[in-house]
């Protein structure tokens, strides 16, 4: 079989290394969290915004991109827990054959860099209001980096999870996400 990998950036510049031809980089946003309820720590204007921007123009799930300018993914919903993911994605397809390297520039107070074996639905456009988003599980490595507090800009903790041995969508019971 030849399957692709998704591969998300969640940061706002990288360098990604190919063995072969360079890579066309989408934004989506899908998965459950992502939709206009989803306001538990949003604040009201901000609602439902799960955007990804290069140049100031957010990009929609026709367009494509490359990495020659810088990224801003503007997420405010979204979560990885331990059965399915709602997240905010700029990302490209790999053939599950070929080797690669991933690398970013964090500038942030937060990021992930993550590898799924599949991507969710995109999202409801426009949004209606009561509608909840499908869930998208899949099986995933990924590494975290997140400030632990706002003393300074020095702490900071480094996390790599892992879920595997999902084949539904919804996730299965019992999956859990390993640290």
């Amino acid at each position: 079989m030849n399957y692709k990998i998704p591969l998300d950036l969640t940061v706002c510049s990288s360098l990604i290394t190919f063995p072969s031809a360079a890579a066309v980089w989408k934004a989506i946003a899908f998965g459950q969290s992502t939709d206009v309820n989803f306001s538990s720590n949003v604040l009201p204007e901000k609602i439902g915004v799960n955007d990804v921007i290069i140049d100031g123009k957010k990009l929609s799930i026709t367009d494509s991109a490359d990495l020659s300018r810088p990224v801003t993914l503007e997420s405010c919903g979204g979560k990885i827990a331990n059965s399915h993911d709602g997240l905010t994605f700029f990302y490209t397809t790999l053939p599950g054959s070929e080797n690669f390297v991933l690398q970013a520039t964090v500038t942030q107070e937060g990021a992930g860099l993550l590898v799924r074996d599949v991507i969710g639905k995109p999202r409801q456009q426009p949004l209606k209001e009561g509608y909840e988003e499908y869930p998208a599980a899949s099986n995933m490595v990924m590494n975290t980096i997140m400030t632990q507090d706002k003393k300074d800009n020095f702490r900071v903790k480094m996390q790599a999870i892992s879920r595997e041995g999902i084949t539904q969508p919804w996730g299965n019971t019992g999956a859990a996400i390993m640290k």
